[in-house]
């Protein structure tokens, strides 16, 4: 079973994986996200920090809200979140060859 780290990409958090799943093609705020995920603004600002740096998600401004920002996924970011998915595909077929689908 290929793991993430495996195949290239940087060892990431369960969280930072997770924030994936909550990301919108028009961008979500981080105190949405943060929200979602019942996390505090502060560590959720912490894990984008991360997954900017790595060139994961973009902050760009709010149109509509001069004091917010509004998160998206970028080229790899995606690419992540789509091998990422196939990963946890993996994981679930195997959990249902060992236990069976009930």
């Amino acid at each position: 079973m290929l793991r993430l780290d495996e195949a290239g990409w940087p060892r990431l958090t369960f969280n930072q994986v997770l924030l994936f799943a909550h990301l919108e093609p028009e961008g979500v705020t981080p105190a949405e996200l943060a929200r979602r995920m019942a996390m505090s603004r502060q560590s959720m600002q912490k894990n984008l920090d991360r997954l900017r740096d790595l060139d994961l998600v973009t902050l760009r401004p709010h149109p509509h809200d001069r004091r917010s920002s509004l998160v998206n996924a970028t080229a790899g970011g995606r690419r992540f979140s789509r091998e990422a998915a196939q990963v946890l595909d993996g994981f679930e077929r195997r959990f249902e060859a060992a236990l069976g689908t009930e």
